[in-house]
């Protein structure tokens, strides 16, 4: 079994008026190191033909609870035959398995499966 617990995401520190989306005709040359222009004109706000009023990406905008994981609890079955050949002067032992990890209910988790083998050599 293997169980894990929810995880909750917050942003910590965010600057609003900072970020945005950029106008298709904006032209990142207008800017200079001391001089950045004016912003509100030059930043996308969903509609093509009027750039007055900026779409600004704000710390309420940022969907954070989307990148949390749920709790989640899966159980894995393993299964696995190995053989060794003692008779030889350098022992070989050949061996191969499989898993199998399922979820019940509701799970964030995925279920899945392995398939392995595993060759050794004694000397």
């Amino acid at each position: 079994m293997f169980a894990k617990e929810g995880e909750s995401v917050m942003v910590k520190c965010w600057p609003d008026y900072t970020y945005a989306i950029a106008n298709a005709g904006w032209d990142s040359a207008y800017f200079s190191n001391t001089s950045f222009g004016n912003l509100d004109g030059d930043v996308w706000d969903g509609d093509y033909d009027d750039t007055s009023k900026a779409n600004w990406i704000n710390k309420e905008d940022l969907l954070v609870q989307d990148a949390a994981t749920p709790v989640y609890v899966t159980h894995k079955v393993l299964g696995g035959v190995t053989y060794a050949f003692n008779k030889w002067e350098y022992p070989l032992m050949f061996g191969f398995g499989g898993s199998w990890e399922f979820t019940q209910g509701t799970n964030s988790a995925l279920d899945g499966y392995a398939l392995w083998t595993k060759l050794g050599i004694t000397f």
